[in-house]
Parts: structure tokens; C-alpha cells; sequence
């Protein structure tokens, strides 16, 4: 039977208190997507979950070949403000990816929250890292809620890792 959920975004804050913990999580969730029909996977590369999420997607490669990572922009000059090792393995990210989609050209006052409902409007479920009713990841998920979009709140208490319901 063929997965209703063929493409997966990923949204979070940039600050993640116990990294480890939501590696696991990203890598359970998407593992058990995968095995259910989802291939496509993308990350808006913001700092912090959007970057991790890639950097699982990518690591789970090894094991599933056809696994495809693409990277939603909100502009080219993303990292211009960012410091040089963050812009590094940002670098480092998109050379791995699949596809690169711009959003925007430059860095202008609406660019991500156009990555935002971008990456929204063409993904079929959402994994979220929400902790806090405010910013750019409550945006998005509140907007997938809108839509009917399934939301995993990797964040929830309630998360079970791999045994969630597809």
C-alpha cells in the first residue's frame, strides 16, 4: 500500500537543549517514515533543528539509498551574518543535498516565512521541534495545522520515538 505521506519537512527552534536526545528522535522518526513510503525530506537550514534534521537525513543514507534531502532557502545570502563554522557545515549540507530550492533571492523582510509555507505546502507531513507559542517554528506548525497537515512534535512528552502511528 503506498505511503500518503511521500514528503516530510522538517521545523524547529535554533536552540536545542539536549541535542542528543532530539538526534535520536529525528533519526527514529524519519527511519519509520522511510519505511513507510516517505523519501523526500526537506530542511529549511536554519541553525540549530532545521541543520540536525539534514545532517539525519543524510546519515540515513547508508541505509536507504533513495532517500532524498532538499534544502528550501529562504534566499542565497542566508549565512551572511553567520559565523564562519556555522556557514561551513551549512556549505557542507548543501553539497550533500538533492535540491536546492530559493525562495527568494535576497535576505528581505518576508523571505522566511516563505521558506515556511513553502516547505509546508509541499510536504504531506511535518516533524517539529516546538517548545515555546511564538516565532517562526509556532508560525509554521500553526499554519501545517491549518492546512490539515499531520504535525510530529518531536518536543511532545507524549513522544514515543519509533512507536508512533503513521
Amino acid at each position: 500500500m503506498p505511503s500518503i505521506y511521500k514528503t516530510c519537512c522538517f521545523t524547529g527552534h535554533r536552540e536545542i537543549v539536549d541535542k542528543e536526545t532530539v538526534l535520536k528522535r529525528i533519526y527514529n522518526t524519519i527511519s519509520v517514515l522511510y519505511k513507510n513510503g516517505t523519501v523526500n525530506f526537506i530542511s529549511g537550514m536554519a541553525k540549530g533543528f532545521d541543520m540536525l534534521a539534514a545532517r539525519q537525513v543524510i546519515a540515513l543514507r547508508s541505509k536507504y539509498s533513495d532517500v532524498r534531502l532538499i534544502c528550501a532557502l529562504p534566499c542565497r545570502d542566508q549565512t551572511v551574518l553567520w559565523d564562519e563554522s556555522e556557514a561551513i557545515a551549512y556549505s557542507a549540507i548543501l553539497d550533500m543535498a538533492d535540491k536546492i530550492v530559493y525562495v527568494s533571492q535576497f535576505n528581505q523582510k518576508g523571505a522566511m516565512l516563505k521558506r515556511d509555507r513553502y516547505m509546508v505546502d509541499n510536504s504531506d507531513i511535518v516533524i517539529a521541534h516546538l517548545t515555546k507559542s511564538s516565532g517562526g517554528t509556532y508560525y509554521t506548525v500553526k499554519y501545517a495545522n491549518e492546512k490539515g497537515i499531520r504535525v510530529i512534535n518531536l518536543a511532545d512528552r507524549a513522544y514515543a520515538g519509533d512507536n508512533f502511528i503513521i
